[in-house]
């Protein structure tokens, strides 16, 4: 079998339990490069038309598409990303057009929220430049608490002799 000294047997690992190990590459029109893409509801095999890098593909669809919760067609370019999926098993899931569209929605936010600030900034700088008075002073730092530890109760009780 595999001997884990020997440089030419190297170790047997189960297919389902590899993971990140097999790295995608853009084949040519004579052998095109498969993978096989999870869509809502069906897996379909898909060929690499481009490697984003070794976690995110482009892959054109292939074959007939036979579920109707999705609306890929085959030869749909489809941009796909690896996972795992609940059983621990690597998989090529698709990326939804939502999905793509609310990540741009929040960089554009995100964007122009910083740019904002920015502007906000500079104005506000040109005010103080302007009225040359010095910046704020920050505020005192707060009066430390004075703490008294009481002693035991004592029994008002008087004694009796």
């Amino acid at each position: 079998m595999s001997d884990p000294r020997s440089p030419l047997l190297p170790p047997i690992v189960p297919h389902m339990a590899r993971r990140g190990s097999y790295r995608p590459e853009v084949g040519d029109d004579l052998k095109p490069n498969y993978v096989t893409v999870d869509l809502p509801g069906e897996k379909v095999r898909a060929i690499i038309v481009g490697v984003v890098n070794d976690d995110a593909i482009i892959a054109k669809l292939v074959g007939p598409m036979i579920s109707k919760t999705h609306t890929y067609k085959a030869g749909d370019p489809v941009p796909c990303r690896r996972g795992i999926d609940g059983m621990g098993v690597e998989v090529w899931s698709a990326v939804s057009e939502r999905e793509l569209d609310m990540a741009e929605a929040a960089e554009r936010f995100e964007r122009e929220e910083r740019r904002r600030a920015a502007a906000e900034a500079e104005a506000r700088s040109k005010q103080v430049a302007e009225a040359k008075l010095p910046p704020p002073a920050p505020p005192p730092p707060p009066e430390p608490v004075k703490r008294t530890v009481l002693g035991p109760r004592r029994n008002r009780v008087a004694r009796s002799a």
